[in-house]
């Protein structure tokens, strides 16, 4: 927690911190729910099921910057939505080293600029925050990877710690003083093979990718790949509706905060043995800013499965409608099961920020309501765990 603090701090008032309620709820439970296509049903195991298919391509990714390619790449792992999670496992901490993180915060955010959220005093102090979280602890960062809105906001943070780092670290051995030791800056993005301009790159053909961004396509949802990550994990989505790269997100989540019915390793064991993540239990956080209409079942997935979320409220979106609810629902002394109140007025007036926020439901009734639903259904999955 006291990591999370850090991270936060300078932010009082602009976030709603919540963790799931204790209520029984699985992936599964929804996707049952909905009546998935076999092709969207995803096993949230992390031990290898038939479904579950192999990794296919790996190598290195080399960005065009300052006048040429840059000499050290940055690991990447072609996936498919349902690859096997001890497999993945084993390259994330076996074959690129990252070790075994403290905390894993994942960040969550529709592929957008953050047009909405402009208190640049907030941004800088999460900026800060982050970056402070990072030198504190071992800290892992999944985004989604793209060179757009909060994920760019975050390698724009990441690439001045670095470059901080480089200077200091130049200026003590010129000077012959003992050097700083820095945790490392673990940043993984998460990214939807159809949606970078350079997808098709990531063919198998060559480890070798040299990628010089070309700028983001906003119109036609092609977008740059964020170069101030350390890693990539790039998944070929094969659901219908592209539904897939959220489920595996979540099975990764799953994934690491999960213990398998095994004892805990030593970290001498754990070297020694190659184990995979999945015999440690790994704190993972969400943050959501801005956010989609996509990302309300990202959202309700995370917390069924007892996963805390931080909520930027002012960041924009869904953020900010969640944030509103949040408030509304913890000022009412029965909450949630106020009936009266959620049907008269909370739900109303979801509809009208619904509306507000994304006007291309504005004449769709139905697709409105379902949305208004998730989001109460998120009310409902989350409790307050900080007080201020």
């Amino acid at each position: 927690q006291s990591v999370i603090s850090s991270l936060f701090r300078g932010l009082t008032g602009s976030k709603c911190q919540v963790s799931p309620s204790k209520q029984n709820g699985s992936i599964a439970d929804d996707i049952n729910e909905n009546k998935r296509s076999n092709s969207d049903a995803i096993s949230i195991s992390s031990r290898k099921t038939e479904s579950e298919k192999p990794l296919t391509n790996r190598g290195e990714i080399f960005f065009w910057r300052n006048f040429g390619y840059e000499q050290g790449g940055r690991p990447f792992l072609k996936v498919s939505h349902d690859a096997n999670m001890d497999d993945t496992g084993h390259v994330l901490t076996q074959e690129w080293k990252l070790g075994t993180p403290r905390i894993v915060l994942v960040v969550m955010s529709n592929v957008s600029p953050l047009s909405q959220w402009t208190n640049t005093r907030q941004i800088k102090n999460f900026q800060k925050g982050l970056i402070s979280a990072t030198n504190t602890t071992e800290m892992w960062i999944l985004t989604n990877g793209i060179n757009v809105g909060v994920t760019k906001m975050i390698g724009d943070a990441v690439h001045e710690e670095i470059n901080r780092r480089n200077s200091k670290s130049h200026f003590q051995k010129t000077h012959h003083m003992d050097s700083d030791h820095n945790s490392k800056i673990v940043v993984i993005g998460v990214a939807r093979e159809d949606l970078l301009n350079h997808g098709d790159s990531f063919d198998g053909s060559s480890p070798r990718l040299e990628i010089e961004n070309e700028g983001n396509k906003i119109e036609e949802q092609k977008f740059d790949l964020n170069p101030d990550h350390t890693h990539f994990l790039i998944v070929k989505d094969g659901t219908i509706n592209k539904t897939g790269i959220n489920y595996f997100l979540l099975r990764l989540q799953h994934y690491l905060a999960s213990s398998l019915d095994q004892p805990r390793k030593s970290a001498s064991n754990y070297r020694l043995n190659h184990c995979s993540l999945g015999i440690l239990e790994i704190p993972v956080v969400a943050v959501l800013f801005q956010g989609g209409t996509d990302c309300a079942r990202l959202v309700l997935d995370h917390l069924k499965r007892h996963l805390p979320l931080v909520v930027m409220k002012g960041s924009g979106g869904l953020a900010d409608i969640l944030g509103f609810a949040y408030s509304e629902i913890n000022q009412r002394p029965q909450g949630i099961a106020d009936a009266e109140f959620c049907e008269n007025y909370l739900k109303p007036e979801l509809s009208r920020k619904i509306s507000e926020k994304f006007p291309k439901l504005r004449d769709n009734s139905l697709s409105r309501n379902i949305f208004r639903d998730r989001i109460m259904d998120i009310i409902r999955y989350a409790k307050q765990v900080w007080n201020r």
